[in-house]
């Protein structure tokens, strides 16, 4: 069967495929169309245009559209019943308030993008509000407006499958009380759910299940839940405007002091031993950085009274448009940069630049104002212990990873990794290092005590100077 083009389609059975598209335009008289109680025993592989009218009720045994060519869904009014086998389709149910869908059913995969105002019941049809996907989500979904609650028997969210990885489940407002989204199986999330993308203050009310692990107020914590993404598929359920997700940044800190790294895992130069060492941030929704000369985050280091912003000195690797679906951060040192020297370190997102991307906001909110710890401590000789540790090692009254004293790990100076008076650990010796020594040392800082005697005084001085005039015995 090819194009359909009537006014409207009332109570009709059609026995094959729709090969072409279903197009009701506007009735002359009453101005709108529709269509209702409509079966179509195979497949509709065209585009299902009612742009001046409401889709009462639709169900196809087989699919609408197909993998490689997916269909066109216009409905200008109210959406009450959609159901097929497979849906591959971009769907225009009309996000303008006052419009709604009630029943949008796959037995199998929904693929392709979906839009709409509210997901909600229309009683006098006894239709009750569902959006159930059997299968997969393999698709984009916005309801601009509200999911009710207006039955307590089935969830108003249902994905059998997984919500695939890279797609988006929004909802402009909120879950009201009692509504449930819920993905069956285990580790089903692998993309982000989204709540109050209007960014209009709205909470998290209702409850989101993965494979039985209910996130809500009273379960978990929510909205800064405490259950890790592996635990849920890779995925998140984020509250705009979106805060650190604590459990899954890479290393896990919950608080000062942090978490302890190695040198060694963290900077470039040692990278062929460590290539995916980074500190990486994640949040609970898709991030972004407004394109700018500013840095989207501020890395501080603590010299003892105060912290100083050191943020220039690294590489910060994040997307730069609204359309992200990446919840990271990455943060290296890198090769000529100056690297991850040990103490410890702060980071916060940047006031107007670290942005919640994936909202309906008529501007992108700021990401939620969080503090992030950690520590740096050094391992030249890569064998995951402190260099401190290994150099306070004596034997028989020999230091086994210092026979010469000379206060640096043997095996690094002859491999040329330790530099001695690389003070901002980048790999090379130069003026930046002078100058920083210069500050520590100004400043009395145990940064500036180069001898490791327990004081900062000309000794110190002197001795930096010498190795710095010496090429550091790089």
């Amino acid at each position: 069967m090819g194009d359909l083009v009537v006014n409207s389609i009332l109570a009709t059975t059609i026995d094959g495929n729709v090969t072409g598209s279903i197009v009701l335009p506007a009735h002359a008289a009453i101005g709108q169309s529709s269509l209702d109680n409509t079966h179509v025993l195979g497949s509709i592989f065209g585009d299902i245009d009612i742009s001046a009218g409401t889709l009462l009720r639709l169900t196809v045994d087989g699919d609408i559209g197909a993998p490689q060519a997916h269909s066109t869904i216009n409905v200008r009014d109210n959406l009450y019943v959609l159901e097929a086998q497979n849906i591959y389709a971009t769907v225009d149910a009309n996000t303008e308030p006052g419009h709604w869908i009630g029943t949008f059913h796959t037995r199998g995969d929904f693929k392709g993008t979906l839009s709409a105002s509210e997901l909600s019941a229309f009683n006098q049809q006894q239709i009750y509000q569902r959006f159930w996907i059997e299968g997969d989500l393999d698709a984009d979904v916005l309801i601009a407006g509200q999911i009710h609650n207006y039955s307590e028997l089935l969830p108003e969210v249902e994905i059998g499958g997984t919500i695939a990885a890279g797609r988006v489940f929004r909802t402009g407002i909120i879950l009201l009380l009692g509504a449930v989204l819920s993905v069956g199986p285990a580790h089903g999330l692998a993309g982000s759910v989204i709540l109050n993308a209007s960014n209009s203050s709205f909470g998290w009310v209702g409850d989101v299940k993965v494979d039985g692990i209910t996130l809500s107020p009273t379960s978990h914590g929510a909205p800064y839940y405490d259950v890790a993404s592996s635990y849920l598929g890779g995925g998140a359920v984020g509250l705009v405007p979106y805060h650190l997700y604590v459990n899954d940044c890479s290393p896990v800190s919950s608080g000062s002091p942090g978490p302890t790294l190695f040198d060694s895992a963290l900077n470039q130069r040692f990278n062929g031993q460590h290539p995916n060492a980074n500190i990486r941030l994640r949040f609970y929704g898709p991030v972004f950085a407004v394109p700018d000369t500013t840095r989207p985050v501020r890395i501080e280091y603590n010299i003892g009274s105060s912290w100083i912003d050191i943020s220039h000195h690294f590489y910060i690797n994040v997307e730069s448009t609204a359309a992200s679906t990446s919840r990271e951060v990455e943060i290296h040192g890198g090769s000529g940069e100056a690297a991850f020297m040990p103490g410890e370190y702060r980071i916060s997102p940047v006031a107007g630049r670290l942005k919640c991307a994936q909202t309906t906001a008529a501007s992108a909110p700021d990401v939620s104002d969080s503090m992030y710890y950690f520590n740096v401590d050094a391992d030249c000789n890569l064998n995951y212990t402190s260099d401190s540790v290994d150099l306070a090692v004596v034997v028989d009254g020999v230091h086994p990873f210092d026979r010469d004293n000379n206060g640096c790990i043997d095996s690094c100076e002859h491999l040329g990794w330790w530099c001695l008076a690389d003070v901002n650990y980048d790999g090379f010796v130069n003026a930046d290092d002078y100058d920083l020594f210069v500050w520590f040392f100004d400043n009395g800082l145990s940064l500036a005590d180069y001898n490791l005697d327990g004081f900062v005084n000309g000794a110190d001085y002197d001795d930096f100077v010498e190795d710095f005039d010496l090429g550091g015995n790089c």
